[in-house]
């Protein structure tokens, strides 16, 4: 892929996250003016597609790992559960991929350019896939809190929550 195409895509990719990240302070924004029913419903919807999201990234991420066992890399079968493993994996994965960038500067040549590229493509693409399911986790835990938020503040809704 030609840095231009590749700048292109990234460029698509990162509109895409900014205009989801708009999307979302909107969505949260308008609970001002909702009914709690409403609320209700939001929230859902956010949680629905945040786990619908996180369902396609786990698909896509063994897709992934079974493609590169078949190419006899070395991959990692499964992500951590928490977050906690989560940001350390993310700060080891930055540092190697540091690490791999400045020996591919030391060893430089032709075919390992281009596949120091793909490796960086696909790690570049898989961290806004996260960044965009963090969004989508984000809004879906905000409009939960503030449905929780809007029944402890009213008995009465709390109420007719716990019965449906």
């Amino acid at each position: 892929m030609s840095t231009s195409k590749q700048t292109s895509k990234s460029s698509a990719q990162m509109s895409k996250l900014s205009d989801r990240a708009a999307q979302a302070k909107k969505n949260i924004d308008a609970t001002k003016t909702k009914s709690q029913a409403d609320l209700k419903a939001q929230a859902k919807a956010a949680r629905e597609s945040a786990d619908a999201h996180a369902a396609k990234l786990k698909k896509d991420a063994d897709a992934d790992a079974a493609k590169a066992k078949a190419h006899g890399a070395d991959a990692k079968a499964k992500a951590a559960d928490s977050w906690s493993d989560v940001k350390s994996q993310w700060s080891e994965h930055v540092a190697k991929v540091h690490n791999k960038r400045d020996q591919s500067k030391a060893a430089f040549d032709a075919k390992r350019a281009e596949h120091d590229a793909e490796i960086a493509e696909r790690d570049a693409e898989d961290a806004v896939d996260f960044a965009y399911s963090a969004i989508e986790e984000a809004e879906a835990a905000v409009l939960d809190a503030i449905e929780a938020r809007a029944a402890a503040d009213d008995p009465e809704t709390a109420k007719s929550l716990a019965s449906a």
